[in-house]
């Protein structure tokens, strides 16, 4: 049951290159969000920007209340978000949406083994929640990290405080590996013949530990790229969609998403607000192009 919640601002710091990091105390959506959940929020107490704007729950702490959100300012909705300071309110409906799959649920369940996350740009968002569920709920995951530069690795402190080992990559090679994050996953990851000749210790440690199930959030042709690289390994996993959302609950139909043919060849359609933003891998029809990105 969706909540609307007045949220206040605690903080809201530039964390990256066009991107901050906001910490709210709302106690309800602290305790009620689960990973891979989003609050749709209103930035403004004014009409203006009418339609809220979804976000992923970043990370949570049911005990103190708080709320953290990644976001990066991309329009009107975002910029006047960047403009809240502490003390501000911010009216926030949720959780909402149905959220990561996590050991010890209904199936399909991922096992307390090395699960990886792979996260993209802002698409980590939902995979820092995610990380410190895992390792509280006793299972090893491993966060793989990509973004353009250094200078856009906006998670990597929150990253660290999870207790999950996480590994960057970068495609100037500022920071971490030099290419992007699939280049990562593919090449210093699970790999049977590994490109390296001096393999490091990610390298070493991974290759007996093959991933039991891949979690990943980001830009579309990246989610692309690693459903093809689980399907082609029989890996189940999860992707976390984004979408233009008006309405937040399935009223409206402004995010519907294409379905991958059904065993008896029905062509479906989901709404991502109210049936995900939380699909199976195998499920989503992704758009190996990169398709249309959101922006809130």
């Amino acid at each position: 049951m969706p909540l609307d919640e007045r949220a206040v601002v605690i903080s809201n710091t530039c964390v990256a290159r066009d991107t901050y990091e906001i910490e709210l105390l709302a106690p309800v959506i602290a305790s009620e969000g689960k990973p891979g959940q989003f609050v749709h929020a209103h930035v403004a107490p004014t009409s203006a920007p009418l339609l809220r704007r979804p976000f992923s729950i970043y990370d949570a702490d049911p005990l103190s209340g708080k709320v953290w959100l990644l976001y990066r300012v991309r329009g009107l909705g975002t910029g006047m978000m960047a403009c809240l300071r502490p003390g501000d309110e911010m009216d926030m409906m949720g959780p909402l949406g149905r959220g990561f799959t996590l050991p010890g649920c209904e199936h399909p369940c991922p096992a307390l083994g090395a699960s990886v996350l792979v996260g993209g740009g802002v698409g980590i968002a939902p995979l820092v929640y995610l990380a410190r569920s895992l390792v509280k709920a006793g299972a090893s995951p491993v966060v793989l990290y990509g973004a353009s530069s250094q200078e856009d690795l906006a998670a990597r402190g929150r990253l660290s405080d999870t207790g999950a080992p996480y590994h960057a990559a970068t495609l100037d090679g500022s920071a971490g590996f030099r290419g992007t994050v699939v280049d990562l996953l593919e090449s210093r990851m699970w790999s049977a013949s590994p490109r390296r000749k001096s393999p490091g210790r990610l390298e070493r440690s991974a290759a007996a530990s093959p991933p039991s199930f891949i979690y990943t959030c980001g830009p579309e042709q990246m989610m692309a790229t690693v459903a093809a690289y689980a399907q082609a390994r029989g890996t189940p996993g999860e992707a976390s969609l984004e979408a233009h959302m008006a309405c937040g609950v399935g009223a409206c139909l402004g995010c519907a998403r294409k379905l991958k043919p059904s065993a008896h060849g029905e062509i479906g359609y989901a709404k991502i607000c109210r049936d995900g933003p939380v699909f199976p891998l195998d499920a989503v029809e992704f758009d190996a192009a990169g398709g249309e990105e959101a922006r809130p």
